[in-house]
């Protein structure tokens, strides 16, 4: 027994040799995956010599004996659209509209109001183109659509200013 007393007794009285090495466990701690890190390398460039010129060789191309025959269409002629350039013509006024002179001359467009113009006396343009109310002027307005004309024909003092006046209106349509 005295031998296990001695065993006892060396298990007990540990040296701190002993209980650092006995201490020392290794514990197992789980390792971080590290990222590859990519690098870069910018590529050298060598010029490279010219390369040699060959010489072309020349083959002869094989004739075919065959005759190409051609699809006979009809062409048809070419057609351009052309437009046709028209004269406009000044508007003509409805017979209900037409302009009545104090003599008795009807007027149905602007070429009647221009011959007018020239022939009548100062008395009867008078008569129409008085002052603010210038019944020529209102008649190629509203009838006949013109309100360039009708602007100046209101300016126009003399029977002769009054035709030139429609005559210019009258340009665009020659």
């Amino acid at each position: 027994m005295t031998t296990k007393k001695k065993a006892t007794t060396k298990n007990t009285k540990k040296t701190p040799a002993k209980k650092a090495a006995k201490k020392k466990v290794t514990k197992k701690v789980p390792v971080k995956k590290r990222a590859k890190k990519t690098v870069k390398v910018a590529k050298k460039t060598t010029k490279k010599a010219p390369a040699k010129k060959k010489a072309k060789k020349t083959v002869a191309k094989k004739v075919s004996t065959k005759k190409k025959i051609k699809k006979r269409t009809e062409k048809k002629p070419s057609v351009k659209k052309v437009k046709l350039k028209t004269k406009a013509r000044p508007k003509v006024a409805p017979e209900e509209k037409r302009f009545w002179t104090n003599d008795g001359a009807i007027l149905k467009d602007l070429f009647d109001l221009h011959k007018e113009l020239l022939s009548m006396n100062k008395e009867q343009f008078a008569y129409h183109a008085k002052g603010e109310l210038n019944h020529f002027a209102i008649w190629v307005e509203v009838v006949l659509c013109e309100p360039v004309c009708a602007k100046d024909l209101k300016k126009a003092k003399t029977q002769k200013t009054a035709a030139k006046k429609v005559d210019d209106a009258l340009k665009k349509y020659k």
